[in-house]
C-alpha cells in the first residue's frame, strides 16, 4: 500500500528530518497540475430552514445525478462533495470550463426547482496550478486550490463562474472575451478574478 503525503511528513518528523527540507521530493512524488473546478448551490441554508435538511438533500441528490455524469464525459480525474458543494479536478482548464457550463445549461433544461418558485441555481470557480494530492479523499492542497474555493464557495453569486488569473490565461482568447476583470479581498489578500455569467 502506497504512504500518503502525511505518513511520508510523519516519517521525517519521526526520523527528526524537517519535511520542508524534503520539499523537491515531496512535490514530485505528491504533486500534479490540474484544473480545479469548485461548485456551489446557491441557497442552502435559507432553503433547509424554510423546507427542512430531507428536502434541500433530495434537491442536491438531484443535482449530483446531473452533474457527476457530465464531470466525468470532460476527463474529470477525481472528485469530490462536502455538503452541497463539489471539488473537480481536470487535466486542463478547457475541460473544467466546458464542464460547469454544460452542467449550468442542464439544470436549466431539466428545470430542477429549488422551491415551487425558484430554480436551482450554482455558482463557481476554476483555478489552475500545481496541487499536492495527499492519498486520503477529499485532500488537496495547493494556492490554487484555496483560490478557487474562494471565488466559488464565498465569492461568485448565483449564476456566476470566477476564474483566477491562472485559469483565465489558459483559455483561448475567444473564450476569454466571455469574462470581466475584477477583485476582491479576503483575509487581508486582494484576489483578482475574471467573471462571466452563465
Amino acid at each position: 500500500m502506497e504512504k500518503s503525503l502525511m505518513d511520508v511528513m510523519n516519517d521525517y518528523l519521526n526520523q527528526g528530518i524537517d519535511p520542508t527540507s524534503r520539499e523537491a521530493e515531496i512535490w514530485r512524488e505528491f504533486g500534479k497540475r490540474f484544473a480545479i473546478l469548485v461548485i456551489d448551490s446557491t441557497g442552502f441554508t435559507r432553503t433547509t430552514n424554510e423546507f427542512g435538511i430531507i428536502y434541500f438533500l433530495s434537491k442536491l441528490a438531484q443535482k449530483r445525478n446531473i452533474t457527476i455524469p457530465i464531470i466525468q464525459a470532460y476527463d474529470c480525474e477525481t472528485y469530490i462533495t462536502e455538503a452541497d458543494s463539489l471539488i473537480a479536478l481536470f487535466p486542463n482548464v478547457k475541460s473544467a470550463f466546458n464542464a460547469v457550463l454544460e452542467i449550468s445549461d442542464a439544470l436549466k433544461q431539466k428545470k430542477l426547482m429549488l422551491t415551487p418558485d425558484e430554480p436551482f441555481r450554482i455558482c463557481a470557480g476554476i483555478g489552475y496550478g500545481d496541487l499536492l494530492v495527499t492519498g486520503e479523499h477529499g485532500a488537496f492542497f495547493g494556492p490554487e486550490m484555496n483560490m478557487a474555493s474562494k471565488l466559488g464557495e464565498d465569492t461568485a453569486d448565483a449564476d456566476e463562474l470566477m476564474l483566477t488569473d491562472s485559469a483565465y490565461a489558459e483559455l483561448d482568447a475567444k473564450a476569454q472575451l466571455s469574462f470581466k476583470k475584477g477583485s476582491s479581498h479576503a483575509s487581508g489578500n486582494d484576489i483578482p478574478y475574471h467573471i462571466m455569467q452563465m
